[in-house]
């Protein structure tokens, strides 16, 4: 990695830090098929659709949720009262 002096880049000129980046990075030619699919995904990203529910859905699951977790009490106390 390259070692960073904060005084040095204070004597140092643009150029001669742009320099010292450039032959220590590695030049990268990228996928032209990738950037193809980058820039169309930021150009067009794909559409989100949320779907609101209403208020009886709402209710039919929290009236579901709560009779399910009744008979499973229900089933436990059940089975237990047999055993003993």
């Amino acid at each position: 990695m390259l070692e960073v002096d904060r005084t040095l880049h204070m004597k140092r000129d643009p150029q001669e830090l742009e320099f010292a980046l450039t032959s220590s990075l590695n030049l990268v030619d990228p996928d032209p098929e990738f950037v193809n699919r980058l820039r169309l995904r930021i150009k067009k990203p794909p559409s989100t659709v949320l779907e609101a529910r209403t208020f009886w859905e709402i209710y039919v699951i929290a009236a579901t949720g709560l009779f399910l977790g009744v008979f499973i009490i229900w089933v436990i106390q059940h089975f237990t009262r047999k055993i003993h």
